[in-house]
């Protein structure tokens, strides 16, 4: 399988961007989409982190960041289905041992859950949620790594919602402005499809006041608190020109009849690909 989220999202395709080349997980209950992380030199030929959704099943056409709009059915914002294979509730810290990645203390049913019924997954949180990932993904230290850069923040995170109720857009505007204006920084931005229940996906673009932004992408699908959380490569691609972000300012982020307004990454980026050995905008 692919590497994707839930059974009901696919990666959209995003102009001009590189081949995903992931394919590096299956489990039972959801696709993983596949992309590798290239710096320097790119390996991909597709297109960027972006992600559409459908109704049935999910699978990723490699491409970047940017999704559109579906309904859920089984998964959310980062865990996959919905019953895990043990319905014990009162784990132990000895059962949390057994995984090098679960903190103290976890349920036996979310150990269960992540390692069992999620083949290949380990614990990796188990406050509120139960948070799976995969073990030893290569993606993650390379996530952490950058999202480490000491970049200013400029703007309040930009918060997309699609559910049963209309399109709701929190602090676009100050995204849309950074992204035309070449704003350096680090700008946070999160898309959540949800119904029965959830999947968003977490990216922090990084500016370095020139045309390239790299992408940072994390991705979770919920399911009544059983979280299933995956990383990807790190994605550089090219900002449209200023006019055409201009156009997506000037058309803000509430949706009026008869007024597109540009609510996928894909229109505000181009040209992605994965990269290698990123480093952070200034280096």
């Amino acid at each position: 399988m692919s590497r994707g989220w839930g059974t009901m999202l696919a990666l959209c395709t995003l102009a001009a961007c590189g081949e995903t080349d992931r394919n590096k997980h299956e489990s039972d209950s959801t696709d993983t989409t596949d992309t590798s992380a290239t710096n320097t030199e790119s390996t991909s030929t597709s297109q960027g982190p972006s992600s559409t959704s459908t109704t049935s099943t999910m699978s990723t056409t490699s491409q970047g960041p940017s999704s559109t709009t579906s309904s859920t059915t089984s998964q959310g914002q980062g865990g996959a289905s919905g019953q895990s294979s043990s319905t014990s509730s009162g784990g132990s810290a000895g059962a949390c041992e057994a995984d090098a990645d679960c903190v103290d203390d976890c349920p036996a049913a979310c150990v269960d859950y992540c390692s069992v019924f999620l083949t290949g997954f380990v614990v990796a949180e188990c406050g509120s949620s139960c948070v799976c990932e995969i073990a030893n993904d290569p993606y993650k230290p390379v996530y952490e790594a950058m999202a480490a850069c000491e970049l200013e923040e400029p703007c309040p995170p930009s918060v997309q919602h699609w559910g049963a109720g209309p399109f709701t857009w929190h602090d676009g505007a100050c995204l849309l402005t950074a992204l035309r204006d070449r704003t350096p920084g680090a700008y946070h931005h999160s898309r959540t499809l949800a119904d029965e229940s959830s999947t968003t996906f977490d990216y922090t673009f990084l500016l370095g006041g020139n045309d390239e932004v790299l992408v940072l992408t994390k991705t979770g699908v919920d399911n009544f608190d059983n979280i299933r959380r995956e990383y990807e490569p790190v994605w550089s691609c090219t900002l449209k020109s200023r006019d055409e972000l201009e156009a997506c300012v000037a058309a803000g982020t509430e949706e009026r009849n008869g007024v597109s307004i540009c609510r996928e990454t894909q229109d505000w980026l181009e040209a992605c690909q994965s990269i290698e050995n990123p480093t952070c905008p200034g280096e």
